[in-house]
């Protein structure tokens, strides 16, 4: 005789609250990465449903305005999200807020991933962007006390959080590709755009200076931009020309830390974190970094980095010497250390998805009513809702 299951009653599908993410436009910046990171994260995967929203770079002016509160309704009429996670520079995130107020929309988490903004111009425009965004924001987070004060005015009541890493994608990526530049002696390494704020000038300049004392140094660009031909220009001009490489744009920098680089310099004028400082550290690299580096950059503090060192090529040349004596002994982190670090895509992921869950929590509902008016938890009339 067989026996026969007992019936099992209907599940409802558990519903998970759906967070737009809107950010700039895909690039290899930080707060690019960033989002590509957050994307893949099991901490906020597990949590949210993720939509993302690149806006586009194409609404300046008034007209540019008009059509940016038109476009944010239909984004967010189409995505029904549940908390609205900000990933954009000072003028966005203010326009945007500005629209969900008005629409009476989700909490709005905003997320500073710089020290200074160039728009909107004057410190009068800029003091009344951020009073819009304290008022509209229902969490304010930060990667560095520097960025908390350029996006809200002030660290106070500021979550810090730092840019995230994929740091298992990024060692994968060195040990899986082979970099085309031979590495003929020791071999500085500066990663970032090539532009004023990340001062590369100085570490021509310091590297000349290290040749003219008699030692064999090399420094590779990781990047490109505007100042290219200028820096071009200031090796040649420095007789340094043949030591200094430019590799232009790369979808990552994990081949030149786990093959080429000896230490790396990151002389930026100011930098809301410089994620660079962690990914080096994570190859067991030394690090030379400029004051413009905040203290959140570093993940470990290692006896051969060198932090807060003056815009003075003299003072780096004598550092980059003192780096050289040690000579070249990286030892990567191990990945189950870098994972739960609040850079590192677990433990970071996770502690965003607390504070989003906090900003839906602190939301105030209707009746019987999910957030922004949705159905009843329980109820899922959402395609792929998992």
């Amino acid at each position: 005789m067989t026996g026969t299951r007992p019936r099992e009653e209907p599940r409802l599908r558990t519903i998970r609250p759906r967070v737009l993410i809107a950010t700039i436009p895909a690039g290899v910046g930080g707060p690019q990465r960033h989002v590509d990171s957050l994307c893949s994260a099991p901490g906020l995967l597990e949590r949210f449903e993720c939509e993302v929203w690149a806006v586009p770079d194409r609404y300046r002016g008034l007209g540019g305005k008009r059509a940016l509160w038109r476009d944010a309704a239909r984004v967010l009429r189409a995505v029904r999200p549940d908390v609205v996670y900000l990933n954009v520079d000072l003028s966005l995130a203010f326009w945007l807020g500005l629209v969900l107020r008005e629409a009476a929309g989700p909490p709005l988490v905003v997320h500073s991933h710089n020290s200074a903004f160039e728009s909107p111009r004057g410190d009068l425009a800029q003091a009344a962007y951020r009073f819009g965004i304290r008022n509209c924001a229902a969490q304010r987070i930060a990667v560095s006390p520097e960025a908390a004060r350029a996006m809200f005015g002030s660290a106070g009541d500021v979550a810090m959080l730092p840019s995230l890493i994929d740091f298992a994608a990024l060692h994968a990526a060195a040990d899986a590709t082979a970099f085309p530049l031979p590495r003929r002696r020791f071999t500085f390494v500066c990663v970032g755009r090539l532009v004023a704020q990340k001062n590369q000038t100085l570490a021509i300049e310091a590297l000349a200076r290290l040749v003219g004392n008699g030692l064999d140094a090399d420094l590779v660009l990781v990047g490109d931009g505007d100042d290219r031909g200028g820096l071009e220009a200031l090796a040649f001009r420095l007789g340094v020309h043949d030591r200094v490489r430019i590799t232009g744009e790369l979808e990552s920098a994990a081949p030149v830390y786990g093959h080429v680089a000896d230490a790396v310099v990151v002389t930026s004028r100011y930098e809301g974190q410089s994620r660079v400082v962690a990914e080096a550290q994570s190859f067991g690299l030394p690090v030379l970094a400029s004051a413009g580096v905040p203290d959140s950059a570093w993940i470990v503090h290692g006896p051969r980095d060198r932090r807060q060192l003056p815009p003075d090529a003299r003072a780096w040349a004598r550092e980059m010497a003192a780096v050289m004596a040690d000579g070249p002994q990286p030892m990567r982190m191990a990945m189950s250390e870098l994972d739960v670090l609040d850079h590192g895509l677990v433990g970071g992921s996770r502690r965003l998805a607390g504070l989003l869950d906090e900003a839906i929590a602190a939301q105030p509902v209707a009746a019987g009513q999910g957030p922004r008016g949705a159905p009843p938890r329980g109820h899922d009339d959402r395609q792929g809702a998992g």
